[in-house]
């Protein structure tokens, strides 16, 4: 019988210190107190000890992702597709 040994994967924690969502999201820590005395970013608070849930923080960045403004590149592609109107001379 031989024996194999398993490497266990690493598990992500499940609660967040401020810090660690700052730096994942890579961000200052002052925009995460922002975010969070806002509204726009849920968190708890344990023994004092401000935490934010990793899936919390997912869904903010999926939010923050698809509510972005388009970039100028984006905008000029947004221009150049759109349908040119027919303009007539009028005469005075």
């Amino acid at each position: 019988m031989s024996s194999e040994s398993k490497a266990s994967p690493q598990l992500e924690p499940e609660l967040l210190k401020l810090p660690e969502a700052a730096t994942i999201m890579n961000v200052s820590l002052r925009t995460v107190y922002q975010l969070i005395n806002s509204g726009e970013l849920d968190s708890y608070r344990i023994r004092g000890n401000r935490r934010i849930s990793r899936q919390h923080l997912d869904e903010y960045l999926e939010r923050a992702l698809r509510d972005t403004r388009p970039t100028l590149g984006e905008r000029h592609h947004q221009a150049v597709s759109r349908p040119r109107r027919n303009r007539t001379k009028s005469s005075a």
